[in-house]
């Protein structure tokens, strides 16, 4: 067991890019007497938590009130139905021993890059299932990074609706100062298993968009906005083994929020991602 915990580190250790493969290699023949280890590659707990700071390459106060809990919760979901998950910092550099990737970063400085979005797009097309978090329009990066992967994918075009009291820090701040949350209804097939009493959601201060392109409205507002959007297999036609989720907003996950129907909104993506 204990062999099997220090190979874990190491592969962990490589992915991240803390180790070249050649160290990797060496390390791992210590451990292992130069046995096949790709048992233990394979070992892997298949979801894969992909948690940013609230700004990139700086610890705020946002991250503790924020991000922590919001990890905590999302590995408890997860627990509670016996997945493990992984947990890093950015994304590793070999990402293909899982078979979901929850990509919770939407601060400031977490647009998808290049590399990224070839790193998921090679995901989607290997029939893995990605969960992309974005934000209202105070993060106007990573959500525009999220609507050109999306169209990189096959997955039609999004238009993204803006903020009232418009784009920057001052308009989240705003929208936290007065409220504006949004109530949206909630779509098959996230209504089960765990039930959204009247079907609806309410976010706080979230991002959305007025179309899904070739996906469809996961949950939607009276004037036709969505904030979280599904491309089931099939509807990404650059990966049409893929399954892909995209949510505007972070603090469903908080287990704060609009209680209880946003904590079970998650718990019913987590099991349609496990079951997808």
């Amino acid at each position: 067991m204990e062999k099997n915990k220090k190979i874990e580190d190491i592969k962990l250790a490589y992915d991240q890019g803390f180790l070249s493969e050649e160290d990797f290699k060496k390390k791992s023949a210590v451990l292992t007497n130069n046995e096949d280890i790709s048992a233990y590659k394979n070992n892997s707990a298949g979801v894969l938590l992909v948690v940013g700071g609230f700004l990139k390459n700086l610890v705020s106060m946002a991250d503790s009130y924020y991000l922590l809990p919001i990890r905590k919760n999302v590995v408890t979901l997860h627990k509670e139905i016996g997945i493990d998950t992984d947990s890093s910092g950015d994304i590793p550099r070999n990402i293909s021993a899982y078979k979901r990737i929850w990509d919770i970063r939407p601060g400031f400085g977490f647009a998808l890059t290049e590399k990224e979005q070839t790193q998921y797009k090679e995901f989607l097309q290997h029939g893995g299932r990605l969960v992309l978090i974005g934000e209202n329009a105070s993060f106007v990066g990573r959500n525009n990074s999220i609507v050109n992967f999306v169209e990189m994918m096959g997955g039609g075009k999004l238009t993204l609706s803006g903020s009232i009291f418009g784009n920057g820090i001052f308009g989240v701040i705003a929208s936290r100062i007065f409220g504006v949350n949004s109530t949206q209804t909630v779509k098959k097939p996230f209504l089960t298993p765990k039930p959204i009493s009247w079907k609806k959601i309410t976010y706080a201060a979230p991002g959305g968009v007025t179309s899904s392109g070739t996906g469809s409205f996961a949950t939607k507002d009276i004037f036709g906005r969505g904030t979280a959007i599904l491309w089931q297999k099939g509807t990404l036609s650059n990966a049409p083994l893929g399954t892909l989720i995209v949510v505007f907003d972070v603090n469903f996950l908080q287990n704060t929020y609009g209680l209880p129907n946003s904590q079970n909104f998650a718990e019913n993506m987590i099991r349609y991602m496990t079951n997808s």
